[in-house]
């Protein structure tokens, strides 16, 4: 019994002391600047980096890393338009599907139809704010839930896309 209310008074003093610490960290004028999740999510980007290129000595090579930037360009591209959507408190799940669907059409207006290749990726660009615009006004005019316009837009752009 002793031994349980030790180790728990122990375990409570190192809590407190371990949460003086870091709200020293949080308070620092870099961290309160650039943020503290940023700052925990760099440190541990910068390890994984470090780790990765100590284990493989290619994972720094200059093709591999260019071959990274050439696959998650548009991820990025992405993220910025959904990132708009989470700050507001919605939801889109239907981004993949619309991002899809406009490549499609884009490949099939630009192979089968023989519309040149700047007509098509403005289609293609302007298939994708068309389903942004329906999902921003049904959310925003006929107060649907975010989640549910975004359902139904992911069907819709499944469907036209197949």
């Amino acid at each position: 019994m002793f031994c349980i209310l030790f180790t728990t008074a122990v375990n409570k003093k190192y809590k407190e002391m371990g949460e003086r610490k870091l709200d020293k960290i949080k308070n620092n004028a870099l961290v309160k600047k650039v943020g503290f999740n940023r700052l925990v999510l760099f440190c541990v980007l910068l390890l994984m980096y470090i780790t990765f290129a100590i284990l493989s000595p290619t994972f720094l090579n200059y093709n591999r890393i260019l071959s990274a930037l050439n696959y998650a360009y548009f991820l990025g591209f992405l993220a910025l338009g959904v990132t708009f959507v989470i700050a507001t408190g919605g939801i889109d799940f239907s981004i993949g599907p619309v991002m899809f669907c406009s490549a499609l059409i884009a490949g099939y207006l630009l192979t089968k139809s023989g519309v040149p290749l700047i007509l098509a990726l403005l289609i293609s660009i302007l298939t994708g704010a068309a389903f942004g615009c329906l999902n921003g006004y049904l959310v925003a005019y006929w107060n649907l839930p975010s989640f549910i316009t975004s359902m139904a837009s992911m069907m819709l752009a499944k469907g036209i896309g197949s």
